[in-house]
């Protein structure tokens, strides 16, 4: 296959420059720090490009219709062609008030789209992710395919809080790895083999609460700091599957996450984030895997595929929760433990000598781990070991840009250190 000549990605590495750089415009300015859906200096409209594992180059595009008196808009139109698998993912969802001033508002959904195992995309963004796959061939993430029909309501008594409560039916299928034609610097490049996942076509009843405070706690908050980086966001999400909903699943996942930043003076900030995952019950006897031999002699999905494995856990493997690497435990490798249980703390002590750039301390706490599954049945609290501990400093340019860090895994000194490049915080 003839290689595209250098002319050829000039335009396309301009176009990924810029929707980096705006998607960390978006950072700074979003009201919560981990929706960066906003990717351009349009609020109302972003162009989109994509590469991963299983699509390989994506280009589409979204349009909102906002809505001034809350977080989410009232319509949102998306459309997305994949050049890997050469298909369209569509996307709409519409939100209209029942009730005046956004006390009660009705919402229907409908998508198809390559999902990130455990929804980790509030972990790391599509632009970082993006440029992952396009300059190094590292996606960070596993994905399967998910076409969802959804409605529900939504309750907002407050304008910083909001219930939403629906009902979704889903179809999940395997998708594999792409072979990337066209690199970079031309050859044939593999991505490496995507994880395994359960085909189901559950029916699910979900629910979801958010509560912000805005900033402006101290009087330094606004003088230096950026007004919106101050604040207090807390999220629940809970799921629920069971045979009297429709369908064959009968599980419950549970995630809650608390973030806040706090300018202790003029020079100093505090930021830290809490999250618990849980699954009280589920599928003990776990989940099929179809699969197949894979060119290095690896287990890799196929979808459609007439040979299984099963895995353990409460929950299908798309649902685990994931512990280790960049926003998690950054002296850990990326996904280090997996589970259907999860238990996570980060705490950042900031110093800002200039305004241009800041420099933080870092401590992470926590694990991921399956509750009654083999290997660690029996073995703690906390599956086999203990939780984990890092730590370690990193520098931030621009205002929550560009972040170089260092990390350490406190509990095994001899392992060298992570170092890792973010266009966004954490957390």
């Amino acid at each position: 296959m003839r290689q595209p000549s250098c002319l050829f990605w000039i335009p396309v590495l301009l176009l990924c420059l810029g929707l980096m750089n705006s998607s960390i415009e978006a950072a700074q300015q979003s009201p919560l720090p981990f929706d960066l859906e906003t990717g351009w200096e349009r609020d109302d409209f972003e162009p989109l490009f994509i590469m991963n594992r299983v699509q390989d180059y994506s280009f589409g595009a979204t349009w909102k219709l906002l809505n001034e008196e809350s977080y989410y808009p009232n319509l949102k139109i998306s459309t997305l062609y994949s050049t890997g698998t050469k298909v369209w993912y569509p996307g709409i969802y519409a939100e209209q008030p029942f009730i005046s001033s956004g006390l009660l508002n009705l919402w229907v959904d409908y998508g198809k789209e390559a999902q990130p195992f455990g929804f980790d995309d509030h972990i790391l963004t599509r632009a970082e992710n993006t440029a992952a796959a396009f300059f190094i061939r590292e996606d960070f993430m596993d994905y399967v395919e998910v076409r969802r029909v959804a409605g529900g309501l939504r309750i907002g008594p407050f304008a910083d809080q909001s219930l939403s409560l629906g009902m979704t039916s889903e179809r999940h299928r395997s998708m594999n790895r792409v072979t990337q034609l066209s690199g970079l610097f031309g050859g044939h490049k593999v991505f490496p083999p995507n994880a395994m996942a359960s085909e189901m076509e559950p029916i699910l009843l979900k629910a979801r609460y958010d509560w912000r405070i805005p900033g402006g706690w101290t009087p330094w908050s606004r003088e230096v700091w950026n007004n919106r980086d101050s604040g207090l966001w807390m999220t629940w999400e809970g799921w629920w599957a069971h045979p009297d909903l429709g369908g064959k699943m009968n599980l419950s996942r549970h995630l809650v996450e608390g973030r806040f930043h706090l300018a202790l003076n003029r020079f100093v900030k505090l930021r830290a984030r809490a999250a618990v995952g849980w699954t009280p019950h589920g599928n003990r006897e776990g989940f099929g895997f179809p699969i197949y031999p894979g060119r290095e002699g690896t287990l890799v999905a196929e979808p459609g595929g007439d040979s299984f494995l099963t895995g353990p856990g409460r929950v299908p493997p798309q649902w685990t929760f994931h512990a280790g690497g960049i926003g998690t435990l950054r002296g850990h490798d990326e996904k280090e433990f997996v589970g259907d249980q999860l238990l996570l703390a980060n705490l950042e002590y900031a110093i800002r000598p200039e305004r241009s750039f800041e420099i933080y301390l870092f401590t992470d706490l926590g694990k991921a781990w399956y509750q009654d599954s083999a290997p660690y049945a029996g073995e703690g609290f906390f599956g086999k070991g203990q939780l984990e501990w890092d730590g370690g400093l990193g520098v931030e340019m621009a205002n929550g840009g560009v972040r170089v860090q260092m990390g350490q895994n406190l509990r095994d000194m001899d392992k060298d250190p992570r170092f890792t490049l973010r266009l966004q915080r954490a957390f």
